[in-house]
């Protein structure tokens, strides 16, 4: 039997798009997109542009699931709650659905990312109370989520829709923690979903056990295509609560809109704790031990956490 902790973490997102949509808050935030053009993160090769004919840019088949290799830009939801047109222009800036903080469409389908060797590498600079994530901070619209990318800590790149390839600092420690919770969110059930849990999420429990009440088979090729990632933004704060060269102890804070926090059915703020290791060359989460069991943090000190700067 999950406990209902487990069960809220992978729910919140339909509850709060139930809120939104009764108070009226998803038209107003969607209106507001693709009203500027201006930089990504970081410099990288252009997406070939869309036409009049083909607005998002697309070549395949338009399904909910984002599948490894797609090139889709955007991605329908069966469900009817999540509308994200809005991002659907390579190269401009939209809101988020949520909290209405910037989000840019990357020119590259896969992310404007960073180069591995532009980021800051200070492994070795382990002040717990001093990791500010210094330089731009963007989410990106990257299949059919919001992928958190920081020019300095990366992720510098994608490995089957996962992302890899982040600074040997605090800070890339920190950028993985915030993605693991939102881009990277376990038990979605889409192709790059699979790739997801394969990757970042195996010696995480709770996370198999929501795969098993959801009845997720990797094998299935129709659910990858059939099923809509939930659309996280990104985390509102973090803190470090560890800090050594090669294991960062971070937990990160997903904080209700104000609009929301008095709503019947809203959830309270989420905070989760992952421990993050330097190992082949990368951070990779381990939830392993007691670490599944302390994922969900059920008091905390918000004023004790640095805000996420979205820009």
């Amino acid at each position: 039997m999950r406990e209902e902790k487990k069960i809220n973490r992978n729910l919140i997102i339909g509850a709060v798009v139930a809120v939104v949509v009764i108070i009226g808050l998803v038209v107003g935030v969607m209106a507001l997109g693709n009203k500027e053009e201006g930089e990504s993160a970081a410099p990288s090769e252009a997406t070939p542009p869309a036409s009049s004919e083909n607005p998002t840019g697309d070549s395949s088949e338009n399904v909910p699931g984002a599948l490894v290799g797609n090139t889709q830009r955007t991605w329908p939801d069966p469900a009817g709650q999540i509308d994200d047109t809005p991002h659907a222009n390579p190269g401009t800036y939209s809101a988020d659905w949520m909290k209405q903080q910037p989000v840019w469409t990357p020119r590259n389908h896969d992310g404007d990312l960073p180069k591995r060797e532009s980021l800051k590498n200070s492994a070795g600079k382990c002040d717990k109370d001093g990791v500010a994530l210094d330089g731009k901070t963007q989410q990106q619209y990257v299949n059919a989520r919001y992928l958190v990318v920081n020019e300095q800590a990366g992720p510098s790149r994608l490995d089957r829709g996962v992302p890899r390839g982040y600074a040997h600092s605090p800070q890339g420690a920190v950028v993985a923690a915030i993605n693991l919770f939102g881009y990277g969110m376990y038990a979605q059930g889409d192709g790059i979903g699979e790739e997801i849990d394969r990757q970042l999420w195996s010696t995480s429990k709770e996370a198999q056990e929501e795969r098993e009440f959801k009845g997720l088979d990797s094998s299935s090729e129709e659910r990858q295509k059939e099923s809509r990632a939930m659309l996280m933004p990104g985390m509102d704060k973090y803190q470090v609560k560890t800090c050594s060269p090669d294991l960062v102890v971070v937990e990160v804070a997903f904080t209700q809109p104000e609009e929301l926090q008095n709503a019947p059915d809203a959830e309270g703020d989420i905070v989760s704790r992952v421990p993050m290791f330097w190992r082949d060359g990368d951070w990779q989460p381990d939830f392993s031990g007691s670490a599944d069991k302390l994922m969900n943090v059920e008091t905390a000190d918000l004023n004790t956490f640095r805000k996420v700067e979205y820009q």
